[in-house]
């Protein structure tokens, strides 16, 4: 009774042809050919748009997702990159999953080399930023002030806000900061000077601060573009931040010139 049911299971929903079946197509390409969406061409065709809904199994054996011409054991293509291959848990051991089998434990991928699961190394990129000040900033006298709104020109790890300035470290590491800034030209006052300021939030096993001074010692100087520039090195953890600041004691309120290529802001994770 069972092999009668195969059999108008196949009439009615399948084509077999010439030892080929399938299913949604009456022109099976391989030894066993799905075609979800119904829309693959009579005449085989070479655009592989019409078969990424196929499932497909050929002669050797191979499975194909989103390809009929499977090259390995499992083959999966798709025309987006919205896609994912979702891989579960298992309460197995490893020796009875087999040597390369692989779990999802709920935090990491795991593989089996047929005696224990190993979870597989993962690695993090470094972070690299480079910003520019496009927009002008009023910094008080005798006021420290944190550098916002900058320009956004690479951020290859997401880390940066470029709104508030503030950079979270993506890993656990060393991260080389340098920034440099220069005030539009204005008088100074007597023995002026001003800080470029560096720091971050994590005090242990960590220099907290770096401050760079430059100094215009003497009476009041006129047309002067005052700037600074500052490098450091920290130690953080992942989440950890760093902003870099202005201090200015110049005699009377500053503005941060609004030219990306002399208020900027490189940040390497090392």
């Amino acid at each position: 009774m069972m092999k009668y049911i195969i059999l108008i299971g196949f009439l009615l929903f399948g084509k077999i042809s010439a030892q080929n079946v399938g299913i949604g197509t009456s022109n099976p390409e391989n030894v066993l050919h799905v075609d979800a969406k119904k829309n693959n061409p009579q005449i085989p065709s070479t655009d592989a748009s019409y078969y990424y809904d196929d499932v497909v199994i050929n002669e050797n054996g191979f499975l194909g997702i989103g390809t009929k011409n499977p090259v390995t054991r499992v083959d999966v293509r798709s025309k987006g990159d919205n896609n994912a291959i979702a891989v579960g848990n298992t309460s197995q051991t490893a020796a009875n999953a087999g040597s390369g089998a692989v779990r999802y434990n709920g935090t990491n991928l795991e593989y089996s080399d047929g005696t224990t699961w190993i979870v597989l190394p993962v690695v993090t990129p470094n972070a690299f930023v480079l910003a520019g000040k496009v927009s002008s900033q009023s910094v008080n006298d005798n006021t420290t002030s944190t550098v916002v709104n900058w320009s956004e020109n690479k951020d290859l790890t997401e880390s940066f806000n470029p709104a508030t300035g503030i950079f979270s470290a993506n890993k656990d590491g060393r991260y080389l900061v340098t920034f440099n800034f220069e005030f539009q030209t204005a008088t100074l006052g007597t023995n002026a000077y001003v800080e470029a300021i560096i720091t971050s939030n994590r005090t242990n096993n960590n220099i907290q601060t770096f401050k760079c001074v430059s100094s215009y010692p003497g009476s009041s100087n006129s047309n002067i573009s005052a700037s600074g520039a500052c490098t450091a090195i920290f130690n953080l953890k992942q989440n950890d931040t760093v902003n870099v600041q202005v201090k200015n004691v110049t005699g009377g309120n500053k503005i941060i010139a609004s030219d990306p290529a002399k208020t900027t802001l490189t940040i390497f994770g090392i």
